[in-house]
Formats: structure tokens, C-alpha cells, sequence
């Protein structure tokens, strides 16, 4: 069947496990380095380098799952630290990292002056190697490098390893953040997975064991009792937030995901809810930015007073590290 590997009848492992690398030409995106994995059983994943090792673009079986906003790819040269900066360089796409000592709308806060959801998903990976290697009796792809971040006395790393099997519809990614600084640093990280159509329609459904859920605004606390509602594409529509208790399983992971039978399609996001141990849900469905937000974070996304005052900020002493495990699974509804 497709997806078993057999290594006595190929000749060129690309037949089963395909993997290159390129640069995107013209526009903002001129210069954009990628990595292309194909997994040998409908997943395909689009990664880059150049974006702090983010997950442009994911398809299962031919369709797309994640939300590329109108700007599409831009080169990390065009990003200002600024709110409307970071806006105007957000490619979305299936996975932006927001971080990694700041997240929020930007504000004056401990002598800095922060952007919008930190810097993190701007910065050029370092370091960067891809390994196709051969574990368990069947083929891998590894990806790994090291993302840097040095803004206002703090100086914190991410070195990140993406790893893509043959015959696994699995995309894991592990993060160990270090503060390489002398003194103690916020620590703030969200992953800002955004889904978006086909897999995303009115005929999906949220997949989310939520003990108990709140609105980030006004707005969105009248709705709070719809949130597992997705609404078709609107001509007006004010983005929702919810934050989420979401139950751990016995082994300390939380799960979060949507389900579209109407394109047979499904994808489940499985994280460490030690590390991770706040939940936010995105509502946009607006024409032409319709899309969903599944959000594992370690604080609230408001800034860091108000997870100073709620009690969520976490922080780095000097050397000191913390790794984030995450993993994107893709199925048939």
C-alpha cells in the first residue's frame, strides 16, 4: 500500500520521502528561503528558514488546511517593530510563532517599547540543517536551527527541530527557548496555528475538550456560548478571542482540533500543557480573512501586565531553558 516503505524497490529516496530546498523570486517574498517536505501519503509541508522556521503552507491530500493572509510571503527585511508592522509582514499561513519575551499589542512595558506578538516570527533562522535519516525502519525528514532574539538587555534563543516521517500524516516540532542573557527575562510564546479553508467552512466542527471557556472582550464574552459555531464568510465580522481550559490527558498533553467530513479531512494539534498552559481560540470570518486560530501559549495574549497581574507571565533566569512540544496531526474525517 502507499506509505509502506520498501527500500528494495526504490531507487532514490525521494520516491517515498521528498525533500528540497529554494528561494522565492519577485515581490516582498524575493529572497525567501524554503524547505519542501512530501511525506510519501498526502502530506505535504512548506517551511521557512527565513521566518523563524514556520510553517507556510500544509496540505493533506492535495488540500490546503492553513489561512495565508492577503500579503502572502514577505522577506523579514520589510518588518518594523511596530503593531501595524508586524500586521503588514503577517504571512499567517499554518504556523506563526509569537514571541519570545513579549506577546500582545504592543506597549511601553520594563524600559521597552514591544511590538505586536514580539519578534520572533521575523527573525532568520541560524544554523539551519536537514537531515533525512532512517529511524525505526523507515525514512524521516529533520529539520533543525537556531532562531535569536536580542531586544532591549534581553538575549534568548529558539533552537528548533521539525521532524516529518514517511507514512505519518505528523508534523512535530519540538522548541527548547534559552535565556543566554545575565539576567532574569519574560518568557512569552504563542503558536498562532491558523486554519483555514477548505478544511475550514461552516461544515467543519472545533474538536476541543474545554473545561471552561471566557471572551477577550466585550464582544466576544455575548458570544462565548457559540464558540464551537464556525459562520460562513461575512462582509463585516469583529474578531473573536475566547481563552480555554482545555483538559490534559494522564500523560500531561492537551488536544485541540477541527474535523470537515464535507472535504474528508481532519487535523488534531496535541501539546504539552506543562509548558503551555493557556489555550486561545481565534474567530475571523470575514471574507477573504476567514479564518480560525488554535492557539496553545503559556500566557495570556494581552501583554505582559496583564499576565503580570493574572498570574500567567512566565520568566527565564540567566541560562536557563524550557522546551515546548507540539504536533500537527492529519487525517480523514
Amino acid at each position: 500500500m502507499i506509505g509502506t516503505y520498501k527500500p528494495e524497490y526504490i531507487g532514490h529516496p525521494d520516491q517515498c520521502l521528498g525533500v528540497g530546498q529554494g528561494v522565492f523570486a519577485q515581490g516582498k517574498q524575493d529572497g525567501v528561503k524554503f524547505i519542501h517536505v512530501s511525506n510519501g501519503s498526502g502530506l505535504e509541508a512548506t517551511i521557512l528558514p527565513d521566518r523563524g522556521l514556520d510553517v507556510y503552507q500544509a496540505r493533506f491530500n492535495g488540500k490546503n488546511c492553513g489561512f495565508i493572509y492577503p500579503c502572502g510571503i514577505v522577506h523579514p527585511s520589510y518588518f518594523a517593530r511596530t503593531d501595524e508592522g508586524w500586521i503588514d509582514t503577517f504571512t499567517a499561513g499554518f504556523l506563526t510563532t509569537c514571541g519570545l519575551t513579549y506577546t500582545g499589542p504592543g506597549v511601553r512595558d520594563e524600559g521597552m517599547t514591544t511590538s505586536l506578538h514580539g519578534v520572533i516570527g521575523n527573525m532568520p533562522a541560524a544554523q539551519v540543517n536537514v537531515f533525512r535519516e532512517i529511524v525505526g525502519g523507515a525514512p524521516q525528514v529533520r529539520i533543525t536551527g537556531e532562531v535569536y532574539e536580542h531586544l532591549c538587555g534581553a538575549n534568548m534563543s529558539m533552537a528548533r527541530e521539525i521532524t516529518i516521517r514517511h507514512g505519518v500524516n505528523e508534523i512535530c516540532l519540538r522548541d527548547t527557548v534559552r535565556n543566554c542573557g545575565y539576567r532574569r527575562s519574560p518568557h512569552m510564546i504563542v503558536y498562532h496555528c491558523n486554519l483555514g479553508y477548505p478544511l475550514i467552512s461552516e461544515t467543519a466542527s472545533i474538536e476541543l475538550d474545554s473545561r471552561a471557556a471566557r471572551g477577550r472582550t466585550p464582544r466576544a464574552q455575548r458570544d462565548v456560548d457559540k464558540w464551537r459555531e464556525i459562520q460562513p464568510p461575512q462582509d463585516e465580522f469583529e474578531e473573536m478571542c475566547f481563552y480555554h481550559d482545555v483538559a490534559r490527558g494522564e500523560d500531561g498533553f492537551a488536544a485541540a482540533g477541527v474535523r470537515n467530513p464535507a472535504e474528508g479531512a481532519g487535523i488534531s494539534i496535541r501539546y504539552d500543557a506543562g509548558t503551555l498552559d493557556q489555550f486561545v481560540q481565534w474567530c475571523m470570518y470575514a471574507k477573504g480573512e476567514y479564518v480560525l486560530g488554535l492557539e496553545p501559549c503559556n500566557a495570556t495574549i494581552d501583554g505582559r501586565d496583564d499576565a503580570r497581574n493574572n498570574g500567567t507571565l512566565k520568566y527565564l533566569e540567566a541560562g536557563q531553558s524550557v522546551t515546548h512540544t507540539l504536533s500537527f496531526g492529519f487525517y480523514q474525517a
